[in-house]
């Protein structure tokens, strides 16, 4: 029996069963698919509410903006990494700009 909080190893099925090794990595095709999911995903939830509230015209005209904001920061973290190769994530870029009395350290 093992306890709650221990960390000993619990195998589940019959010790005969090979463990199967699962590759969890995606290529640009999954990648992109995964993306435009999340995005297409928050729009439908997201879109008729925040038309309800501002009407079409203004919608529209937000909704551009907020694509050209959406569009421009990615451009510079791609500039960034390819700037400074050691900023390959966003973790390091943040913890290059931010000064320390900012990060809680």
């Amino acid at each position: 029996m093992v306890e709650i909080g221990s960390t000993e190893a619990v195998q589940i099925g019959d010790e005969e069963d090979e463990p199967q090794i699962q590759n969890n990595q995606s290529g640009l095709f999954g990648a992109s698919y995964n993306l435009a999911h999340v995005i297409i995903g928050a729009g439908v939830v997201g879109m008729p509410f925040a038309f309800s509230k501002t009407g079409l015209i203004a919608g529209l005209i937000l909704m551009a903006y907020v694509g050209y904001l959406t569009d421009k920061s990615l451009r510079i973290l791609v500039d960034l990494a390819a700037f400074h190769p050691s900023l390959r994530t966003k973790v390091s870029i943040i913890m290059k700009l931010l000064p320390p009395s900012r990060l809680g350290n």
